[in-house]
């Protein structure tokens, strides 16, 4: 059910906003708004110095926060639950210490990792010298020759500069490896460098009084001193890992004064006062009068009805059981405020038809025991993804019973099996095909019933006859019709009747309501309207296809499985079999459900009356990135 929702306006002292603020977070019932201007108004001007500070800050915590992770290995968690008068009564005073503790490590830490990283790097430009026996100090040149140590890694380019050297006189030059030694008199310094930088020349600029392989000899053991240096920090950041969840409630908090100082922009003042605007579920009117009357605050408030222009969020109130196939109409599109809940249909279809196409008992049971109980301790969309998939694996398990089938064995396999009410669905194809079909027709037809009760909401109560309820009729002939086929063949003109008249009265119907070029361009689309019905009925065929594969699948897995069961040698290697082969099929087959089901609501049910394009009711500063709020009702319990 989507709620009916309101406007609230509030009038406060500017020198009481900070309060007012903390207090309509507290409340946790009120999404504020973009304030209409008023007569002697005007909009509030954002505290940028404030906000830089206050971001300046959050930027510390996170950087100690992923620093404490990283040198910890502990994995980050969501599980941060804390009611909003937790986050209201916060104190950064009792944090800085901690705070500054953790980034003092870290700054040696970091310190010890640059001084690292330049150690291998100065490391990698003396290995290539490695195999040079003298000292580097020799070769610095002298008062009448010049000397070019250094690298060439291209091997054309090494050819090249050897070739073109061996032209010059007074020139010698010796090649190891990538390495290019090079002595030249002074007088063909010039020409000599000039053909050295042409061809990737890199020079070394550094002429130690020891050989490479000294050289390298002591870095390494610079660098191994400063990794034990580091490792034993990193000890130390053990003692701090149980300041993580601390530091990013402090985070959330920042982000709280931040958002709060950010909403300036929404309010329009005065001289002396402000004003607020918000959303709010109707039914909280009282609840938010009552809270609002026990404060101790200047303040003056008036509720307000949406008008036209009123962008309102929206609110979806469903049971335990519809509430997780929200996840499945809001990946598509949220709900308008004004909009049905086309939650309950898509909860009935969704699980209808996932069960349809998994239709085992085996399969259903790991769905619900697997499931159920993650649905009760995770939080958000992960939640929602274990209640459909429990909801869903009950439905699997009642039409594993009408096609007698669990892990794919039937009742002739193992008498425990139920036996099938309907007959072997890989050789029933017309039955198959005729229930899938069937269950199209419904939920289109469902579809036009919706689209009807939209237009009535928005009293164009003859488009909602014509354009919607109308069409169950041709539907009810369709269904007529297709009955005829398997009983008395009077019912099939009879359906026959009753679907030419419905569209007779809807052609006749979209004549009279609209005018201009639509009185003739209207009718025709309604008729044309019938192709694409049959085309998305056909398109229900899927769910048979899906269900066959996951058949066969499961059948094919026990058939290899089987003959290593007659062994108690390779009675391991079955069962390894079963284990492969039905841990595949569930999980691919679940995959294909999820998504082909799922294009079933999106393509051929809400394309006929569903809107969206709404977006989620959101409190004032409810969404944090690390903390979850809940009541403090709830945290007491």
């Amino acid at each position: 059910m989507i709620e009916k929702m309101a406007k609230i306006r509030l009038l406060s002292l500017k020198k009481d906003k900070d309060k007012l603020l903390n207090e309509i977070f507290r409340l946790g019932l009120i999404e504020i708004k973009s304030t209409t201007e008023f007569e002697e108004t005007q909009k509030i001007k954002l505290d940028v110095d404030n906000i830089e500070k206050i971001k300046s800050e959050q930027k510390r915590y996170f950087e100690v926060i992923n620093f404490l992770e990283k040198a910890t290995n502990k994995k980050p968690k969501d599980d941060i639950v804390l009611s909003r008068d937790d986050i209201i009564n916060l104190s950064l005073d009792a944090h800085i210490k901690n705070l500054n503790l953790v980034e003092k490590l870290k700054e040696e830490i970091d310190k010890i990792n640059l001084e690292t990283t330049n150690l291998a790097k100065k490391r990698d430009k003396f290995v290539p010298y490695m195999s040079i026996p003298e000292r580097l100090s020799g070769f610095q040149g002298t008062k009448h020759t010049d000397v070019f140590l250094g690298t060439i890694f291209d091997d054309n380019g090494m050819d090249k500069a050897i070739l073109e050297l061996g032209t010059l006189e007074f020139v010698a030059f010796e090649r190891i490896n990538n390495v290019l030694k090079v002595f030249s008199h002074k007088s063909q310094s010039e020409k000599t460098w000039n053909i050295l930088k042409e061809v990737g020349f890199t020079r070394l600029d550094e002429y130690p009084p020891f050989t490479a392989q000294e050289v390298v000899l002591k870095l390494d053991k610079e660098m191994l001193r400063q990794s034990e240096k580091r490792d034993k920090l990193l000890k130390c950041a053990e003692n701090y890992k149980d300041y993580i969840t601390e530091f990013k409630i402090v985070y959330d908090y920042l982000e709280f004064n931040l958002l709060k100082i950010q909403a300036d922009e929404m309010f329009s003042q005065t001289n002396y006062t402000f004003f607020i605007e918000g959303y709010f579920a109707k039914k909280d009117e009282k609840r938010i009068k009552d809270f609002l009357d026990d404060l101790n605050l200047s303040i003056e408030y008036d509720f307000l009805p949406l008008d036209k222009a009123d962008d309102a969020p929206t609110i979806v109130t469903n049971n335990p059981i519809i509430k997780p196939f929200e996840f499945i109409t809001n990946t598509y599109s949220v709900p308008k405020s004004r909009e049905l809940d086309p939650n309950l249909f898509v909860a009935i279809f969704f699980s209808l038809f996932f069960g349809f196409v998994m239709a085992d008992i085996g399969y259903g049971l790991l769905f619900v025991i697997f499931c159920a109980p993650l649905y009760f301790v995770t939080r958000g969309s992960y939640k929602s993804l274990m209640g459909i998939l429990t909801i869903s694996g009950v439905f699997t398990i009642i039409f594993g019973v009408l096609f007698g089938s669990f892990f794919g064995m039937d009742n002739s396999v193992w008498e425990a099996v139920p036996k099938a009410i309907i007959r072997d669905p890989t050789d029933n194809v017309y039955l198959m095909l005729a229930i899938c079909l069937g269950a199209g027709v419904v939920q289109i037809a469902v579809s036009y019933v919706l689209k009807g009760v939209m237009l009535v909401k928005k009293k164009e109560y003859l488009s909602s006859i014509f354009s919607g309820f109308m069409w169950v009729g041709v539907f009810i002939g369709v269904s007529f019709f297709a009955l005829s086929l398997v009983s008395s063949e009077n019912l099939q003109n009879v359906g026959l009747i009753i679907s030419a008249v419905s569209l007779v009265i809807i052609v006749l119907g979209e004549v009279c309501i609209n005018k201009g070029v639509s009185r003739l361009t209207k009718p025709f689309s309604s008729i044309y309207s019938i192709i694409n019905i049959m085309s998305d009925t056909l398109s229900y065929a899927r769910l048979y296809g899906l269900m066959l594969s996951g058949a066969i699948i499961s059948s094919i897995v026990n058939d290899l499985a089987t003959p290593f069961f007659a062994s108690p040698y390779t009675f391991i290697v079955g069962i390894i079999i079963l284990l492969i082969g039905h841990g595949f099929n569930l999980s691919m087959g679940a995959l294909s459900a999820y998504i082909h089901v799922s294009r079933l609501q999106y393509i051929e049910f809400f394309s006929r009356f569903y809107e969206g394009e709404g977006r989620l009711f959101t409190p004032f500063a409810s969404k944090f990135s690390y903390v979850t709020l809940i009541s403090q009702n709830a945290k007491k319990s």
